[in-house]
């Protein structure tokens, strides 16, 4: 009878051993709500997948997603911040929850323990996966803290920036930047398909000359980050539809 007591303790601690990290979030008193913001240009089969991933990854962790999926008219150069901007101000009128999380399209974890999505965050950025120089790959974040930096910018067209300066604007109002269970890009345990990506010299160099400015007039006036931002992002829905018929996926064409 004491073997068998022993055994049973042995394959219990284990299993837990085994399954240490999705054992702490599969029971919950209460569901959380949280809001998923996904910018997107040219990226279905990431989208697809993303979407899918998120999904079974929040179902095991209790949480109550509601996606905006936001996409701008051709024409333009891509403009992530205006755009996450936009999609911020959209989701706001729901009023669904206060917590959410911006995610690139090709960024997410390969399995259910290697985030944790349920924690809430004050006056505060998590940032789980990244450059520490940039608030840029996936970070979770509240409504409050969100409006205190005034978003992002709306000024950067093209590919590159807009992650810096959005990290530039915490760091002035003195917004903490959690990276306590940081991982830096080209992680194992992400899915990111970094060869997809081309970086342009000249683009580049234009880029940090602004950042540069940008950073200086943040820390002379932190209030400066308000003449640029939400409350100044402009935007019209071109067309609104559930993706994959979810009406929790809502998939939003915006011209900026």
């Amino acid at each position: 009878m004491i073997l068998i007591v022993i055994i049973l303790l042995i394959l219990f601690f284990f299993i837990n051993k085994k399954e240490n990290y999705t054992s702490n979030y599969l029971h919950f008193d209460d569901k959380m709500k949280l809001n998923v913001i996904i910018p997107i240009r040219n990226r279905e089969k990431d989208l697809y997948n993303i979407t899918n991933v998120l999904e079974k990854i929040f179902e095991k962790q209790d949480i109550d997603a509601r996606y905006i999926i936001i996409e701008q008219e051709k024409g333009k150069k891509f403009n992530k911040g205006k755009i996450s901007n936009a999609a911020f101000l959209i989701s706001r009128k729901d009023n669904f929850s206060d917590n959410y999380l911006f995610n690139d399209v090709d960024l997410w974890p390969n399995k259910a323990s290697v985030i944790n999505y349920r924690k809430k965050t004050s006056n505060s950025f998590i940032h789980p996966y990244g450059h520490k120089h940039c608030l840029g790959g996936f970070f979770m974040t509240d409504k409050s803290c969100f409006e205190k930096i005034n978003g992002y910018s709306n000024n950067y067209w093209g590919w590159g920036g807009e992650d810096v300066d959005l990290q530039n604007r915490a760091n002035a109002h003195r917004v903490f930047i959690d990276r306590k269970n940081f991982m830096d890009r080209g992680h194992k345990d992400i899915r990111d398909d970094i060869s997809s990506q081309t970086i342009n010299s000249n683009k580049n160099l234009s880029n940090q000359i602004y950042k540069k400015n940008k950073l200086e007039l943040y820390k002379k006036n932190p209030s400066s980050v308000h003449s640029d931002g939400l409350s100044t992002c402009k935007y019209n829905i071109v067309s609104q539809q559930n993706y994959k018929n979810n009406p929790k996926m809502k998939r939003i064409l915006i011209s900026i």
